[in-house]
């Protein structure tokens, strides 16, 4: 029971601490202890973000009542933790994950106060420590233990004397002596910092096939042959909580062969047309841009299903006539006068809903083609019988598609959409605010955009309808969670850097706080119904 307390406090720190941090990276003899095999190092300042929280005035938070009457020692640990105390005798201010081979593992932070911390030990966990004079420990189970000297109090999968005390030795030729991308990464702060090799993932896999009963040496030898090229590509991540909003960013640094293909193809554009944005309403409930050269797209995906073919030994003749098949087409007139005629951008936007008797989202797409001979080529591979012309658009009747389609051009774009006035604006020229207005669309100038709007107040009400019967006693739930949030987006660009942000309506309090607030009152409220 006492070890089940110790693990319950853990757990709790461990949410609360991996949802949120700040971060100057840890002080030299810290990182120094880092094995140079680390695949995976998060770090992150804890003292900061529970100020930034308020969990650092435990006060403002009702789940506290519930802890203590869960268990008051956890409580009153958690509660000096929080606010820095040396009643803790642990310290948030920098705490360090780091991975080497799994499932090897260890979670540092430092001591405030020996005594302290020894003292809370002995009341959640009976089992005397072992005592090598520089450094105490105690083993669970022979698969982790936590041990601490003066200075450092460490978690990890060790569990041999011999493997505890290298834990606490400096490391000369380790990660941050030693690997100049680690250094570069350590350099740029944040709220919250992950520093991955690819291999990390590699060695999950591992992992998972070592474990399951289908486990095929075979196959993880060719797996593992297969990505060795990538042992050393790395991605450098970071988390920030603001005022009003969340954002984070990931920086992949691929292997020379991948930036070399990229070179040979470049499939990726440097920007997008932003005229496209004109051509969608302001509103939007989800929105997806992207910007992409279709012939060098082609050629890359003809190369590697030719490499494919090659290196695949297959001697089927099936599989050979749907490949010859294959390339015909790709060589067919009708392709590739398609291929020329696709400029490569395109804007996708789900901007309002049916209010027939049946509910569906009104979604449009527009995208760039090489002037109205292009629009025409693509038009002749159409069926003369599937749509109709219209006075300056075109429709596809309902029993072809279930739901109406309609399509036009426009000054080198094509416009596809369900809702007929959408389609006619596009014709004629939208009038008033238009997506371009919408604060996302200055994102999409030069990365690929996933955006959702989180305003769940901006819905059609029978939108809202149609939930609240499909959620029933949830909904309730579900409005008062979403009901902070104004909208997300994750983006990409050429270069494989990736970034999110999780806007809030309020812009004046910290993001987290609101966060952590909201998810407190609606448990509270759950509880006492």
């Amino acid at each position: 029971m006492k070890f089940c307390k110790l693990i319950f406090s853990l757990c709790i720190f461990g949410c609360i601490t991996t949802t949120s941090c700040k971060t100057n990276i840890s002080a030299p003899e810290q990182l120094l202890q880092i094995p140079a095999d680390a695949t995976m190092v998060f770090e992150l300042n804890g003292n900061d973000i529970f100020a930034k929280s308020g969990l650092n005035s435990p006060d403002n938070y009702n789940f506290f009542n519930f802890l203590k009457m869960m268990d008051a020692e956890s409580s009153k640990f958690l509660e000096s933790f929080f606010k820095g105390s040396k009643e803790a005798g642990i310290s948030a201010q920098k705490i360090l994950v780091y991975v080497s081979q799994l499932p090897n593992y260890a979670v540092s932070m430092p001591i405030l106060d020996r005594t302290a911390f020894e003292n809370f030990l002995k009341k959640v966990e009976p089992t005397e420590p072992s005592d090598e004079g520089e450094f105490r420990y105690i083993v669970f189970f022979n698969n982790f233990s936590i041990a601490w000297n003066n200075e450092l109090a460490i978690i990890s999968g060790a569990s041999s004397l011999e493997e505890i005390a290298k834990l606490f030795e400096p490391k000369e030729d380790g990660l941050f002596a030693k690997n100049k991308d680690f250094q570069e990464f350590a350099k740029k702060n944040a709220d919250m910092r992950l520093w991955m090799r690819y291999n990390f993932f590699i060695e999950s896999y591992k992992s998972l096939i070592a474990i399951s009963k289908d486990f095929d040496a075979d196959f993880l030898d060719r797996f593992s042959s297969q990505t060795e090229d990538f042992a050393n590509v790395s991605m450098h991540s970071y988390l920030n909580f603001e005022d009003g909003k969340i954002t984070g960013n990931a920086l992949f640094y691929p292997p020379e062969e991948v930036e070399n293909l990229q070179k040979k193809y470049p499939v990726f554009k440097e920007s997008f047309n932003s005229g496209i944005l004109k051509d969608m309403p302001e509103q939007s409930y989800l929105a997806v841009n992207s910007f992409f050269d279709v012939k060098e797209y082609i050629k890359f995906a003809r190369q590697n299903i030719e490499n494919m073919l090659s290196g695949s030994n297959i001697n089927d003749s099936k599989i050979e006539e749907k490949s010859a098949e294959l390339f015909e087409f790709f060589d067919s007139p009708e392709f590739k006068s398609v291929v020329d005629a696709l400029k490569g951008d395109i804007l996708i936007s789900i901007h309002g809903f049916n209010k027939g008797l049946i509910t569906y989202p009104f979604a449009s797409a527009s995208f760039t083609v090489d002037g109205k001979s292009g629009f025409e080529n693509i038009l002749n591979l159409i069926p003369n019988d599937f749509y109709k012309k219209q006075d300056n658009y075109y429709s596809i009747a309902v029993n072809k598609t279930f739901i109406p389609v309609y399509f036009a051009y426009n000054d080198n774009k094509v416009f596809v959409s369900n809702d007929l006035d959408a389609t006619k604006a596009f014709t004629e020229g939208r009038k008033g605010k238009t997506f371009a207005d919408n604060p996302i669309s200055k994102v999409m100038t030069d990365k690929a955009v996933f955006y959702v709007n989180l305003d769940f107040e901006t819905y059609p009400d029978n939108i809202k309808m149609l939930l609240q019967n499909f959620m029933g006693y949830k909904y309730k739930l579900f409005t008062s969670i979403i009901e902070i949030y104004e909208y997300f987006y994750v983006a990409g660009d050429a270069k494989y850097n990736m970034e999110f942000s999780l806007q809030l309506k309020n812009k004046n309090v910290n993001a987290l706080k609101q966060i952590l607030t909201n998810i407190d009152k609606t448990a509270s409220s759950a509880w006492m119904n």
